[in-house]
């Protein structure tokens, strides 16, 4: 079958379903795509390089290939176990000991650390390989949507009959599109019409799921439909050992409350009368799953999601949707929680230890390279004894060719997940 009729037959089998048609093609494209880094291509030479030149993957991806890894036909989590250890051993612990080494005796370095010094690839990561692959078939998708749409009339009968695209792929196909295109026109009127705004009130859990999907893209939400492939058991977890994440455990953890309170306070004091909530579709799970664990939050975010609704569709400001706030947001609560890391000075001794994803945050917010060695020596710490768990690991794997993760070897696969991305963000396997 020719690639195209292949795509426009997938995309009539996604209109059947519920949510955007387009979203749903594209998430199974890359749960097709995806699974590669974890089999096959763990034994690629030129596709491992991609992963080390980005020392992983993006938060997101990194949780989404364990939901991969979760299926039937792979082998526990050994593929990303591999993985991880290939960036730890082949890339991350070499420019972590090369800064260590040359510290002090490189006179670039007091020009500016974060350039010059063997961190620079730490600071500024290549782009995540999934993210990449993800663009390229939401490219080929859109494009092969916009043809089908203008040519097949069985084709927009039938998208009559869906729930419509989501926002951000209509704001996609603006882009996209040199000049206005009368199918545009068609599509908003669509989404119009089964807007979150003509919905009666009060939404239920499943009207939320529906609608955070509309308004922001539905790929995190797809992903999550697979959570239960892997869903890991508190109780069968260790302590983190990070320190930040230790500091996490112990503080009240980053709650949609919180940031609701904080929203709201800004949109009262916001100058500009575009204040709409702008989420990225992996933060639209997450209040998703916020309004799971607490009812009452819905009652909130309701009002909140109408205003978005209308200020998207009714205003024409479609193509002027900002960056995420609950990213923004996070961000700078990461950001002021690791500024306490200073203290650092003595971590050889005390054999402290950093995650992956908390030292990131802090070498972007330390001014000077003492601090930053304070740093790189838990990082370095914790990476190197992590890497020994894993490829202990891998290399039982190898020899006895195992299917079944025993429970000590689940806690290294966890403890490798939540050094990668956090333990806040890694809840989204719990």
């Amino acid at each position: 079958m020719p690639l195209a009729d292949f795509q426009q037959a997938t995309l009539q089998k996604c209109m059947q379903q519920q949510g955007c048609p387009l979203c749903r093609a594209i998430w199974q494209l890359d749960t097709k795509q995806f699974d590669w880094y974890v089999n096959d291509g763990v034994l690629d030479e030129e596709t491992q390089q991609r992963v080390r030149r980005s020392l992983g993957f993006c938060v997101p991806h990194t949780l989404s290939l364990t939901l991969i890894e979760g299926s039937e036909f792979l082998w526990s989590h050994l593929g990303s176990c591999m993985v991880s250890v290939d960036v730890i051993e082949q890339e991350l612990l070499p420019n972590l000991q090369k800064f260590l080494t040359a510290f002090g005796h490189n006179p670039l370095y007091a020009l500016d650390w974060k350039v010059f010094s063997p961190l620079r690839h730490l600071v500024h990561q290549s782009e995540c390989p999934l993210c990449f692959d993800h663009r390229q078939n939401e490219t080929a998708y859109g494009e092969q949507f916009i043809q089908s749409f203008s040519s097949d009339v069985a084709f927009q009968h039938l998208y009559a009959q869906c729930d419509g695209l989501c926002i951000p792929h209509i704001q996609h196909m603006q882009k996209s599109l040199s000049e206005p295109h009368h199918l545009l026109k068609d599509i908003e009127s669509h989404t119009q019409e089964r807007s979150v705004s003509q919905a009666p009130a009060p939404l239920s859990l499943d009207q939320l799921k529906q609608w955070l999907g509309m308004l922001y893209g539905m790929d995190t939400l797809l992903w999550s439909d697979y959570i239960s492939r892997v869903t890991v058991q508190i109780s069968d977890t260790n302590a983190p050992f990070c320190l930040a994440c230790q500091d996490e455990a112990r503080e009240t953890t980053l709650t949609l409350a919180a940031f609701l309170d904080h929203f709201e306070g800004a949109s009262h004091t916001e100058e500009s009368s575009n204040t709409a909530l702008s989420l990225c579709n992996w933060h639209a799970w997450w209040v998703f799953k916020q309004c799971v664990r607490d009812s009452a939050l819905l009652a909130r975010i309701e009002p909140i999601l109408r205003d978005v609704d209308t200020s998207l569709l009714h205003t024409g400001q479609q193509s002027e949707r900002a960056f995420c706030h609950l990213c923004v947001w996070t961000s700078e609560q990461e950001t002021v929680r690791v500024e306490g890391l200073q203290h650092l000075a003595s971590g050889v001794q005390k054999q402290e230890q950093l995650c992956f994803w908390h030292t990131n945050i802090a070498l972007y917010s330390v001014s000077n390279e003492r601090d930053a060695e304070r740093l790189v020596l838990a990082l370095f710490h914790s990476a190197f004894l992590l890497s020994k768990r894993l490829e202990a690991y891998v290399q039982k794997c190898s020899q006895h060719l195992q299917d079944q993760m025993q429970p000590d070897e689940f806690v290294v696969w966890f403890d490798a997940v939540r050094w990668f991305v956090g333990s806040e963000n890694a809840q989204f396997l719990l």
